[in-house]
């Protein structure tokens, strides 16, 4: 709890973004505050069906979409 307050209280202008795609980790950084956060995507959309499968709609839907544009083009 600590360390959402000090991210979303008056601590927020310590914080430095190195979240960028080439940037190294950590995501975020405070020398002040001595802390670092790794941010995660988590992918909380996929099932397990009947047959032991791993199910996605949402890249299910994503792969019929490219699928649409390579055979259109």
């Amino acid at each position: 709890m600590k360390v959402f307050s000090d991210v979303y209280d008056a601590h927020i202008s310590e914080w430095k973004d190195t979240s960028g795609k080439a940037d190294k980790t950590p995501d975020f950084y405070s020398d002040t505050l001595g802390t670092m956060l790794e941010i995660m995507r988590v992918d909380d959309h996929a099932f397990e069906n009947s047959d032991g499968k791993i199910i996605n709609h949402t890249t299910a839907k994503t792969s019929q979409i490219f699928n649409e544009l390579r055979k259109s083009s």
